[in-house]
């Protein structure tokens, strides 16, 4: 009779437990899915639901860390991913995520640890590697010292490259790497704007970027056109605006380079004021 009874028991036993299991997956889901439809209160409620019930849950930890992060709360988020990496020492999103916290507090050494702990659990992530090579590109400009400059200049490049020989096609790589060598690289970042303009074609900030390295090598009506196209794609960016109006003037058409500058100037642009006020007094009468 008491093995019976001790039997009952562990089977209700088991049965709560797969019960309460799925019951957690299906609320993980839905944070997760409110998450990716921006309903961040609710997502932050729901992973809270989950932490009060099963304290030892790192993935509501990081989900809600993940919440708290679209709210732009970075110190509250770092507070939640650290909780999951403890309960989960190998959870790579949360030292991913963590780091990119850390980067917009501009805690530099926190980030890049954080990071290289992500590559040391996946050594494939694009995603990662393309951070890292953000974060020393920001190094390097805020860097004073040259030496110093150069060195983050080239991890940056290195990190860069490193993602796309993991992901060829991984857009943000393609864009940032563009971005780090369009002075000393030109041909090289024309052809990497290109290839993020294939890849995010209704991206308007590819168009603009392509835009600058055109008018850069001398091409200005090439570089119109990227830049008209930028402007359709997005007609609230004012810099779109002021070299549109930079490249119809180049090419002596004062009438269209005015009507840009004062779209950039309604905009916000003060450049776009003062070339108005220096080219366009007798257009503006």
């Amino acid at each position: 009779m008491q093995k019976i009874l001790f039997s009952f028991i562990l089977s209700r036993v088991l049965f709560l437990q797969i019960a309460w299991a799925q019951q957690t997956n299906e609320l993980l889901s839905k944070a997760q899915k409110a998450l990716d439809e921006n309903r961040i209160q609710e997502a932050i409620q729901i992973a809270t639901q989950v932490i009060e019930q099963e304290p030892q849950n790192a993935q509501a930890y990081y989900l809600r860390g993940l919440a708290k992060y679209a709210f732009s709360d970075f110190s509250a988020s770092i507070s939640d991913y650290s909780q999951a990496i403890l309960l989960q020492p190998n959870h790579k999103e949360a030292f991913y995520s963590r780091g990119v916290s850390y980067f917009w507090l501009n805690q530099n050494e926190k980030a890049e640890n954080d990071f290289l702990k992500a590559l040391q659990i996946d050594s494939t992530d694009a995603r990662t590697y393309t951070a890292l090579g953000s974060l020393y590109s920001r190094m390097a400009e805020t860097e004073t010292n040259r030496k110093k400059q150069k060195e983050f200049f080239q991890k940056a490049e290195k990190f860069y490259q490193k993602a796309l020989q993991h992901n060829a096609n991984y857009a943000p790589a393609c864009y940032n790497y563009a971005l780090l060598i369009s002075e000393n690289q030109p041909k090289k970042s024309l052809e990497l704007s290109e290839k993020y303009i294939l890849l995010k074609p209704a991206d308007a900030q590819g168009y603009f970027l392509k835009g600058l390295l055109l008018k850069n090598q001398r091409q200005p009506q090439k570089a119109l056109q990227n830049f008209l196209q930028s402007a359709k794609l997005n007609a609230h960016n004012a810099e779109a605006w002021l070299e549109i109006g930079n490249m119809y003037f180049v090419q002596k058409n004062t009438s269209e380079a005015c009507t840009a500058w004062q779209k950039a100037e309604k905009l916000g642009s003060i450049e776009a004021q003062r070339l108005l006020q220096k080219y366009c007094k007798e257009f503006k009468n």
